[in-house]
């Protein structure tokens, strides 16, 4: 009877042993599955006397085959591959909204300056000037275009946080689900599956989120997420995402209001690009954009287009607050203290010039237009619905901010009948005031010595002029850096003078540019940026020139001298050197990502080929395994059929 129940348990474990290797070849390649390997142990034996005789073989155990070291290294590799995939396909994304080419905003800056120089050769052809203006309107939509996609790309990115966030705490949730089969199965039953259920799932959190894993599966393990150790237990431990102070995405575990930390996995790199990637190309095609605006503004403003001076100027920007320190009130561009000059002209053609001293720190922009509706013929206001500043003149008067000669000085110290006149355009490198004197007494163009003599700031004489005999009047005399001074018919008295004021930069503060007077475009950065909607009806208010004359073209080669002049990066990049560093700095990321993805990829096929040498099946190896079983289950059979053969033996005899 030992024999046949010794037979049995041979025969028994052999079975069992087969459907082990069955279900091995079966799963050969199912992915997730670990190899299974069946350890026997031989049965307690019977004691007869001294002797020891066995009673037949039984199952130990079913080991699942896996190595710790290599899956936890598989399942960080997992995490790293993840995230910079998923930050290469959205610095790719980036990096198309800033590739040169055709139709890039690199083309489309040159374009524009290469309009303004053709308008240099034809300033008084129509269609050019249409040219220059629709050209910049191109740019300025390229601008917006980009600007709305890195926009939408944002929000697409927020999208899919959220989504990442609800398919984590599904994941979560599965996970308690399996700690608790697992922790009920496993004193009683093999949970062998289970833990292949498990391990695939902490693979797909980890692609997710950087996990760091414990290998005891059991209630009261612990797996690390991120920087947060978690329990794993039967309640499932959530995610939520939230947003900080200071406007970032973030993720918080359960009801914390601290953000979790995560190194690896796709939300990470979401959460890098919402808050950092996407704001800082952003950031750098605003300051693209405002650098633009802001120092082609400031030429505009201070010259004038065949359409002329004006009697009206609306502002294009808005403070936040009129009635505190300008430093203060939340302008868009910043002003610094200095003078601004505003030429007026009257009904007869007369021009003047004032001045008003502006100061940031202590002037308001109410206290500005205070000072500016001071001066006779003009007025300033602030618009209480807008807070855009506005200029007014008296009914047929004209102002302008090109800070050109006076064409009539102050008289107060003038007895004489002859009036001087100032024409021409002052080509100096600075602003200067000159002082003249009368030398002599009598009929201009009649009386021998009469002179005016020129003087500087410092005193110094500049020059002599004849204005007596040999001299005609109202004939222009050359004073200094293309200034002219005539003197109409009439009589001059010895030592009276007069001033004119030259001036190379009719704003000194960055006042005009800040606030749109007299702008060639709208908007504060790359969203909003679009030029003024009074050029773009009428391109004779584009200011081309400092005079209404066509020919003037002075404003127009300050302009085009923009494109070569270092205004960006704290004056260390030309407009298009900055978008070449934009477009090489995102380059340059989207290559080390290409080469750290190819890097960590290979490292994680190394890893899942490690593991699979040691957990995957080998199909060979399997069937000499199955063979072995089979072997040993038919010798099985042989036992229990030679026992059998003994009893039927026995039975006989003792019949």
């Amino acid at each position: 009877m030992t024999n046949f129940m010794t037979g049995l348990s041979a025969l028994r474990t052999s079975q069992y042993a087969m459907e082990v290797v069955s279900s091995n070849i079966a799963n050969a390649d199912t992915e997730g599955y670990h190899r299974r390997s069946v350890h026997l142990e031989a049965n307690t034996p019977n004691a007869y006397g001294q002797m020891q005789i066995g009673t037949g073989v039984s199952i130990d155990y079913i080991e699942r085959i896996r190595n710790q070291v290599t899956e936890s290294s598989l399942t960080l590799a997992i995490s790293d591959v993840s995230r910079v995939d998923q930050t290469l396909e959205i610095e790719r994304q980036v990096e198309s909204l800033f590739q040169s080419g055709e139709g890039s905003i690199h083309e489309l800056i040159d374009d524009f300056f290469g309009e303004l120089t053709k308008l240099t050769s034809t300033p008084g052809e129509p269609t050019q000037r249409t040219a220059v203006v629709q050209q910049a309107d191109q740019m300025t939509q390229m601008f917006s275009q980009i600007a709305g996609q890195l926009t939408e790309l944002k929000t697409a990115i927020g999208y899919q946080v959220e989504q990442e966030v609800a398919s984590l705490n599904e994941k979560m949730v599965a996970m308690s689900d399996l700690n608790a089969r697992i922790n009920q199965y496993q004193n009683s039953t093999d949970v062998s599956h289970e833990l292949d259920e498990l391990d695939a799932l902490v693979n797909q959190i980890a692609e997710v989120v950087d996990v760091r894993r414990n290998e005891q599966y059991r209630v009261g393990s612990t797996l690390a997420f991120g920087d947060s150790v978690i329990q794993q237990g039967i309640r499932p431990t959530l995610y939520s995402t939230f947003t900080t102070e200071g406007g970032e995405l973030a993720v918080s575990v359960g009801d914390s209001d601290k953000a979790a930390v995560f190194e690896g996995g796709r939300l990470p790199a979401l959460l890098d690009a919402y808050n950092n990637v996407i704001p800082e190309f952003m950031g750098k095609l605003d300051e693209l954009a405002a650098g633009m605006i802001q120092q082609f503004d400031q030429v505009h403003a201070t010259g004038t287009g065949p359409g002329g001076s004006f009697s009206l100027l609306n502002g294009t920007r808005n403070v936040v607050d009129p009635d505190v320190p300008l430093s203060e009130s939340g302008v868009p561009f910043p002003i610094e203290a200095g003078e601004l000059h505003i030429s007026i002209t009257d009904p007869d053609g007369n021009r003047r010039t004032e001045s008003v001293y502006i100061d940031p720190e202590t002037q308001s922009l109410t206290d500005v237009a205070t000072a500016i509706s001071a001066f006779d013929d003009l007025h300033a206001s602030i618009n209480s619905q807008t807070n855009q500043f506005q200029v007014i003149a008296t009914p047929g008067y004209e102002f302008d901010f090109s800070g050109s000669l006076e064409s009539t000085p102050n008289l107060d110290n003038v007895s004489g009948t002859s009036v001087p006149a100032f024409s021409g355009r002052y080509l100096g490198d600075t602003s200067q005031t000159l002082s003249y004197e009368i030398s002599g007494s009598g009929n201009v163009g009649v009386s021998d010595d009469l002179f005016v003599n020129v003087y500087d700031e410092q005193g110094t004489q500049l020059a002599r002029l004849n204005i007596g005999e040999g001299y005609e009047a109202g004939s222009e005399l050359d004073v200094v850096e293309g200034v002219k001074l005539s003197f109409a018919s009439g009589t001059v008295v010895d030592s009276d003078s007069f001033e004119s004021e030259l001036v190379t930069t009719p704003d000194e503060t960055g006042f005009l540019a800040s606030l749109g007077l007299n702008s060639f475009f709208q908007g504060v950065d790359a969203s909003t940026i679009a030029v003024n909607d009074e050029i773009l009806e009428d391109s004779e208010r584009f200011a081309s020139g400092t005079s209404s004359d066509l020919a003037d073209t002075s404003n127009l080669f300050v302009m085009i001298e923009l494109q070569q002049s270092r205004g960006m990066s704290d004056g260390t990049r030309s407009f298009g050197e900055f978008v070449n560093e934009v477009t090489t700095t995102i380059g340059i990321q989207v290559q080390n990502s290409t080469q750290l993805s190819s890097s960590l990829g290979n490292l994680q096929t190394r890893y899942e080929q490690e593991r699979d040498a040691v957990s995957g099946v080998d199909l060979n190896e399997e069937l000499v395994y199955l063979q072995q079983f089979q072997k040993q289950y038919e010798a099985s059979v042989r036992v229990i059929q030679t026992a059998e053969a003994m009893l039927d033996e026995l039975f006989a005899v003792l019949r």
